[in-house]
């Protein structure tokens, strides 16, 4: 999506944008009718929904329910799969421009309808439980028999391509022959420079975890790519196996990009390299990257702390600087700042997730790793609503190791023995 704002005002709504001059985020239609655009972006190449008018603008009121976390709350609440990659950018008092990535798990379909009551009462139905929508041209439109299509030959693009990740293995490794589409492919296990092939048309093509994360770290060196949420909670129950300081930091980038905590990757990394990704991600100003590693950041030593919520301060997105000041109640603490922490993000006395046997509630004071591992045993469920509960329950169980950071190594040469000393500006 051009970043060249001026012209963004004069161009031609496309494939790839969207105008709507006069979008009042306070009424379900219009804000149906965001969702509806944004679904069909991912669901097609991206884009952007460019929203206000020259000389008028937006009422304050409204701006807060256009930050990204909102937006993407309010399209993830309607689809399945999730969609990501969406970011609310303020241009200035007239105009929002929210983007979206092109998915990389097409196609998104309505889990459920998408209605609302007009001012006398009477429902409309915009977009039906179980459709399919993409762009055409500027229009927002049901997708056809060509989307399906595409779906399927960038789907096989894709496989085809991973192929290509296949791990070495020594002269006497076993060579699988498989089938694909009724052609026999066989593979000569003496040709020179033989490679093994484990299972590529399965979700899983990976022996073990380690193979898998590994393969992670070479598609993350080449192509920027991070690992996804099922990948993720499968590496937090095999946690205590993982050593590798590159997989470790991939985990926790991968994290924030999935909007999940990292707390215990975090404690894992040494205090400098820690400190030093979080600079980096800070002063990045991503969302939602950075929303995560501001709370991370705030656990720290209160002068590195500072020095890292400073950052926020020049960040395009108020929600940033919003959350900058109030983790300054964290940074203040000299004890227990896991606990502040977790009383200003989560400050419910009890939690309540739900496990097989129903809905289950625990004191907040209570969690630890027994009722994280509980938690994370659910999550490969798709039991959404536990989601924040596992948030909570990282936090309480391993925000505490990060808080202790500074006892064994400081970033930046700040003294062992003086854990709020200033840590010199990168």
């Amino acid at each position: 999506m051009a970043k060249d704002f001026v012209a963004l005002l004069t161009a031609p709504e496309s494939e790839s944008f969207e105008r709507k001059s006069g979008l009042d985020p306070t009424r379900p239609d219009e804000m149906l009718g965001l969702v509806a655009d944004l679904t069909a972006m991912a669901n097609t190449n991206g884009g952007g929904v460019l929203v206000g008018e020259p000389g008028k603008a937006i009422p304050e009121g409204h701006l807060p329910l256009f930050d990204s976390a909102r937006v993407d709350d309010k399209v993830n609440s309607f689809v399945d799969p999730r969609v990501s990659g969406i970011c609310s950018t303020t241009i200035d008092r007239d105009h929002v421009l929210i983007e979206i990535e092109k998915s990389q798990t097409p196609p998104h379909v309505f889990e459920r309808e998408g209605n609302y009551h007009d001012l006398v009462g009477r429902q409309h139905l915009l977009f039906r439980r179980g459709e399919i929508v993409v762009r055409h041209s500027s229009k927002t439109e049901r997708a056809n028999r060509s989307d399906f299509d595409r779906w399927f030959e960038e789907n096989r693009k894709r496989l085809f391509e991973n192929v290509k990740m296949i791990f070495e293995a020594g002269p006497g490794a076993q060579i699988r022959i498989t089938e694909h589409e009724g052609v026999p492919v066989r593979i000569d296990p003496a040709a020179a420079g033989a490679q093994p092939v484990y299972d590529l048309l399965t979700p899983d093509p990976f022996r073990d975890l380690d193979q898998e994360l590994m393969g992670g770290i070479k598609s993350w060196k080449t192509s920027g790519q991070y690992l996804n949420e099922k990948q993720i909670l499968k590496a937090y129950s095999q946690r205590q196996e993982i050593t590798d300081i590159e997989v470790l930091e991939l985990l926790l980038r991968s994290s924030w990009e999935h909007r999940l905590p990292g707390y215990y990757w975090a404690s894992r990394l040494a205090p400098s390299k820690l400190y030093t990704m979080l600079e980096e991600v800070i002063a990045g100003d991503r969302y939602p990257t950075t929303s995560e590693a501001l709370r991370v950041a705030s656990l720290l030593p209160r002068t590195w702390a500072r020095v890292l919520l400073g950052h926020a301060e020049t960040s395009s997105r108020a929600s940033e600087k919003r959350l900058r000041r109030k983790l300054e109640a964290v940074v203040r603490a000299r004890t227990r700042k896991h606990i502040t922490l977790v009383q200003l993000l989560y400050p419910s006395a009890t939690v309540k997730y739900k496990i097989a046997e129903g809905i289950k509630e625990v004191k907040a004071a209570d969690l630890g790793a027994e009722i994280f591992e509980e938690i994370l045993s659910t999550l490969p469920a798709e039991i959404k609503q536990n989601r924040t509960p596992f948030r909570q329950a990282e936090l309480a169980t391993y925000g505490v190791a990060i808080a202790d950071a500074s006892v064994e190594e400081t970033p930046h040469a700040v003294p062992v023995d003086d854990p709020d000393a200033v840590p010199p500006q990168s």
